[in-house]
């Protein structure tokens, strides 16, 4: 269904997020050869992912900290999701600021846009 939608788009760039496993990658690979580019978003530390969370306060996030652990570690298991994020060709943090992690898109995806 993807890759239909993919192909109706006819459009140079597209951005598809929430990708989850090394299947899925894989499949637009194939499919769409150097065209495609994994990007990774990474944050260094559960702690952080956490807060951010609790700030988001959307009702599917955890709201203790060892439930949010105990979610990535079963998510990990369903979707392989570490195996995937490690078939990423860019990779960018996102630690510190808003603006940095703004900064970060900018130079990281320059080459491709």
């Amino acid at each position: 269904m993807l890759l239909k939608k993919i192909e109706e788009a006819r459009r140079d760039r597209l951005v598809i997020s929430g990708l989850r496993t090394p299947m899925d990658v894989k499949t637009l690979r194939n499919r769409l050869g150097d065209a495609f580019t994994l990007v990774c978003v990474s944050v260094d530390s559960a702690e952080k992912r956490f807060r951010r969370a609790e700030k988001r306060n959307a009702p599917r996030d955890a709201d203790t900290f060892g439930r949010f652990v105990e979610n990535d570690k079963a998510e990990d298991r369903l979707f392989n999701l570490n195996q995937t994020l490690s078939m990423a060709d860019i990779e960018i943090p996102n630690n510190g600021s808003l603006e940095e992690f703004h900064t970060g898109i900018e130079k990281n995806l320059a080459d491709i846009l």
